[in-house]
């Protein structure tokens, strides 16, 4: 089985990252990776509304030397985790647009002027109800900006609806908007990201969930990207043969991976 990790964070790098880049490669190695994508923080509205404290040539230059470091047990890819892209546009563009870049996830953790769906309360149905709706609006701004190459973790307000608040709410009312992300993504040359890390949270599922990976499919989806959304070095890896399998029984013969921007084809 060839298995590729393409969505893990260091503590280098990411805020909330807990392991360092030699300590991500040693376990990618030691699970049996073939690929590994560091796929950093960079939330253009900054984290928790403070600045980043590092150069982009920091990122590429220790990213780089890893690469070369462990060139002979793991391909070492460089990605970034781009979330809030609409809501500085200008920045978003210069990050993505560095030509080093493998590999970029386009992510949505908070809507414009909320925080992070992590901080938010979830009381009552109506309160998901509302959240979703300006959630997928946004979503559908973010693919008509582009600039990235998958959309990251669709969902990611469930892992805290359902996984925390323990609300009985899925996407389920929404296929039709949901058909019209996924449309977007398809026309653009984009794709989607099945995101393993609700699989070992309370969650319990994937990001998207497997009807909605179905119905990716069914919209003649064919990039997918398969991630553990790392941040410490114990979890990379975790669910990638699971997402495969997942992959497998939607009905997909390949899952994919980057070079320099470009996706290319692995056969499940």
């Amino acid at each position: 089985m060839y298995l590729a990790d393409y969505h893990t964070h260091t503590s280098c790098f990411s805020p909330d990252g807990r392991s360092t880049v030699d300590e991500l490669c040693q376990s990618a190695v030691q699970t049996g990776l073939r690929e590994l994508c560091i796929t950093d923080h960079y939330d253009v509205n900054g984290w928790n509304g403070e600045p980043y404290d590092f150069s982009e040539d920091e990122y590429y230059e220790t990213l780089s030397e890893a690469r070369e470091r462990y060139g002979g047990e793991l391909l070492l890819l460089i990605g970034r985790e781009i979330g809030q892209a609409t809501q500085n546009r200008e920045l978003a563009e210069r990050i993505s647009s560095d030509p080093r870049l493998d590999f970029v996830i386009g992510s949505l953790h908070n809507l414009a002027g909320y925080d992070d769906f992590y901080f938010l309360d979830y009381p009552d149905i109506e309160r998901c109800r509302t959240l979703t709706e300006l959630y997928l609006s946004e979503l559908r701004e973010l693919i008509l900006l582009g600039g990235f190459d998958v959309l990251g973790h669709l969902g990611y307000p469930l892992r805290y609806i359902r996984g925390r608040a323990g609300l009985d709410f899925d996407y389920s009312g929404y296929l039709t908007e949901i058909s019209g992300l996924y449309r977007l993504l398809i026309s653009s040359g984009k794709g989607i990201e099945v995101n393993t890390s609700g699989l070992r949270q309370a969650f319990g599922q994937t990001m998207p969930s497997f009807d909605l990976i179905e119905l990716y499919r069914q919209c003649g989806g064919e990039i997918i990207t398969i991630g553990s959304d790392a941040h410490a070095a114990q979890d990379v890896g975790a669910g990638i043969a699971e997402g495969q399998e997942m992959l497998r029984a939607a009905g997909f013969e390949y899952f994919t991976v980057y070079r320099g921007r470009k996706p290319s084809f692995v056969k499940l």
